[in-house]
């Protein structure tokens, strides 16, 4: 039987942002267009990353896949 997600949240870190701490600070920094490190951050991450979006459906959908 496949795990299935039952709340959304919101979208995981990216990969090497520094942990807990990293994210927190990535979050920070894509939230306020004056931090000095706006534009490299957002670059960095990419113009579609939105920390909010999450798929409820998409997550279930790989847990599937991950059990069969």
């Amino acid at each position: 039987m496949a795990r299935q997600a039952k709340d959304e949240a919101r979208a995981c870190p990216p990969e090497d942002c520094g942990g807990i701490g990293g994210y927190e600070h990535l979050l920070e920094a894509l939230r306020n267009r004056r931090h000095p490190e706006h534009k490299e951050l957002r670059a960095w991450v990419g113009a579609h990353f939105d920390p909010e979006l999450f798929s409820l459906q998409a997550v279930n959908s790989a847990f599937t896949l991950l059990a069969t």
